[in-house]
């Protein structure tokens, strides 16, 4: 009876012994296979990295290769440039001295124009109100003159005077000649629609309160040209209402 019970007892160990060496096998065959995905992998990654260097580094060779081109064609510029003056013959040499003197000529001559202008310039947007009113005036005596005869073309003429001082103008200028050609244009009957036009384009450029008195008075001009009820409205009720 016991050894009956020690033959199972070693069947049984022996069992589990070929069992786990059945399961240790297929491990080891597992990890294998592991193994094997894994280095198949790295050398996919390796090798993709090897590809994306040697294109990197390609491209770079490129680069340089071209710069270096670029700059061998500036030097060999340069060189053929002081060749050419080393080669050129006085009469050459004259005709290039005496074209580098028209250029600088040129040049001098657009500065002194373009200083000129400046002054002209800063001269013009530090006139006072009094000197641009004075301006306006006998702007406004010349144009009218033009315009007298009543006739079409005369009052275009004028029209167009008036139109080319305003877009060459700004500041109070502009302000000035717009509230003028606004005066010019209701004492002409151009339209009460041309007219109230600039004189919403005056109200945008009023600057100060002197401004703004001058603009009322241009306005009121207008409308009583007009005959416009705005003019009884606006004005004369206004001029009252100043009294009182």
């Amino acid at each position: 009876m016991e050894d009956s019970g020690r033959e199972k007892l070693r069947g049984q160990t022996s069992n589990n012994a070929a069992d786990d060496a059945v399961k240790n096998a297929g491990n080891q065959d597992a990890n294998i296979d592991f193994d094997s995905a894994k280095i198949g992998k790295n050398k996919k990654e390796e090798h993709f990295k090897n590809i994306e260097g040697a294109e990197e580094r390609a491209r770079a060779a490129e680069r340089a290769k071209e710069e270096a081109k670029r700059a061998a064609e500036k030097a060999q510029e340069r060189a053929d440039k002081i060749q050419a003056k080393i080669d050129e013959t006085p009469l050459q040499k004259k005709a290039r001295l005496k074209k580098t003197g028209i250029i600088v000529g040129i040049v001098a001559a657009l500065l002194i124009v373009a200083g000129i202008f400046l002054m002209l310039r800063i001269k013009e947007d530090t006139k006072s109100v009094d000197q641009i009113k004075e301006e306006i005036t006998a702007f406004a005596q010349e144009v009218n003159i033009i315009a007298q005869s009543g006739s079409y073309e005369s009052v275009e003429e004028a029209r167009g005077m008036y139109l080319k001082k305003i877009s060459s103008t700004r500041g109070k200028q502009k302000f000035y000649y717009t509230i003028s050609y606004a005066k010019f244009c209701a004492s002409h009957k151009l339209g009460m629609d041309e007219c109230n036009k600039y004189l919403e384009e005056a109200f945008l450029l009023i600057e100060d309160e002197q401004q703004s008195l001058d603009y009322e008075d241009a306005r009121c001009f207008v409308y009583a040209r007009y005959g416009s009820e705005k003019y009884k409205l606006e004005c004369v009720n206004q001029e009252n209402a100043n009294e009182e």
